[in-house]
């Protein structure tokens, strides 16, 4: 009955990008621009806009958004994540995990914001940055365990690959992308990337340093096309870690 309200076109777009639709989901974030311009309401298209550049690695792009979003909004600590997310793949660690710590503050999002915390000290490959986010997971966290299990092989991580293997034949998908952040950390792309596609394949962290060597295999090149991801760049913008060549042809970086 209101196809164009900004609340059936955001869920509307939301259950494309789940799906991987991403040609399909572009248009309609398009149209809830200006759908909550329509409705007296533009300033809340900051987030969801921004959010979906970060899903489809234009995070250069995504960054303005967001921190137009967090201006407008300031107490989301969806922003708070993303913001972090985004600082991350920039390299400036210090405001990603700044970010990180103000969602802390606020209400929500406690659990996926300490793991974002761990992932980013993974990023920074800072010892005495991964102690401290492990040692402020909760107990009552459901990855708790897999993280201080896996941050055992620093100081032997020829053990890793094994461990991560291990672990992955019972997890589930939430837990066998973790898996991929520590597999790319312990320098091993190909089970990363194998991980990866296992997983939730959620998109956003693809962008992140710590999967740079993920993104150089040629198999990350057919992962790309076979989300859906290639299409929607040749229409819209490439991402920053993929760009064009002649013909069909692509490299990722």
């Amino acid at each position: 009955m209101t196809p164009d309200a900004p609340e059936v076109l955001l869920a509307t777009g939301v259950a494309e990008t789940r799906r991987g639709h991403w040609l399909k989901a572009a248009p309609i974030f398009q149209q809830l621009d200006a759908s909550y311009a329509r409705y007296g309401m533009a300033h809340r298209a900051w987030n969801p806009h921004g959010i979906f550049l970060m899903y489809v690695g234009r995070v250069r792009e995504a960054v303005p958004a967001l921190e137009r979003g967090r201006a407008e909004d300031p107490l989301d600590p969806e922003i708070a994540l993303y913001q972090g997310l985004a600082s991350t793949v920039a390299g400036n660690f210090a405001a990603a995990l700044a970010e990180i710590d103000r969602g802390l503050e606020l209400e929500g999002f406690d659990t996926t914001l300490r793991t974002a915390g761990v992932l980013i000290a993974l990023n920074k490959h800072d010892r005495v940055e991964i102690d401290k986010r492990l040692s402020a997971l909760s107990d009552s966290d459901p990855f708790t365990h897999l993280h201080r299990g896996l941050a055992r092989f620093m100081d032997a991580p020829d053990g890793a690959a094994a461990e991560i293997r291990h672990r992955a034949s019972e997890a589930n998908p939430v837990e066998k992308t973790l898996l991929a952040f520590w597999a790319a950390f312990y320098h091993d792309p190909a089970l990363s990337l194998e991980l990866w596609s296992q997983g939730t394949r959620s998109t956003d962290g693809l962008s992140q340093p710590l999967m740079s060597d993920v993104r150089k295999l040629p198999a990350f090149r057919d992962v790309v096309r076979e989300l859906g991801l290639v299409d929607y760049w040749r229409a819209y913008g490439w991402s920053d870690y993929c760009r064009p060549l002649a013909g069909e042809n692509f490299v990722c970086s």
